[in-house]
């Protein structure tokens, strides 16, 4: 039986795959986006049972940092990414060997750019905001626009 990993290997799918795109979607039941780490489970299992399941998650693993553009949607798939497997890693394998920490340097280089630019990012925006709210206040913009809640879900 096929688990989404090599599903995505056989269909030549795999930055679809590690952004959460098309069947590989899995849905979050309290947030309702996707569940970055549920696919490292199955790719833990699928090096578990492959004798080239090591090589063959390094390969697909830098074909999606590759792929990577600079947006926040491809920075936050590569943090979650990141998350799934070292949280999935302590939990199935945590005397194996980090197999990310073994991708070439070029493709360790690409993640801390990426990376550094999405942080750079969300803090920029963070900082931006409260600025740009005060300025829309002063210049007559509704309150209704401006006291937002902190979450959707209140």
């Amino acid at each position: 039986m096929s688990n989404n990993f090599e599903d995505a290997l056989q269909r030549q799918e795999i930055p679809q795959f590690f952004r959460g795109k098309g069947p590989y979607f899995t849905r979050d039941p309290d947030w309702g986006d996707h569940m970055f780490s549920i696919n490292w489970t199955d790719i833990f299992l699928y090096v578990r049972d492959h004798a080239e399941g090591e090589q063959q998650l390094r390969e697909s693993f830098e074909l999606y940092v590759h792929s990577l553009e600079e947006t926040l949607d491809d920075g936050f798939s590569l943090r979650e990414n990141l998350f799934g497997y070292y949280a999935t890693r302590l939990r199935l394998a945590p005397d194996g060997p980090d197999w990310l920490a073994e991708l070439s340097p070029l493709c360790r280089r690409r993640i801390v750019q990426h990376l550094t630019w999405y942080r750079w990012q969300l803090e920029t925006q963070w900082q931006l905001y409260p600025n740009r709210g005060q300025r829309m206040r002063e210049a007559g913009c509704p309150p209704e626009f401006l006291d937002l809640k902190s979450s959707p879900y209140h």
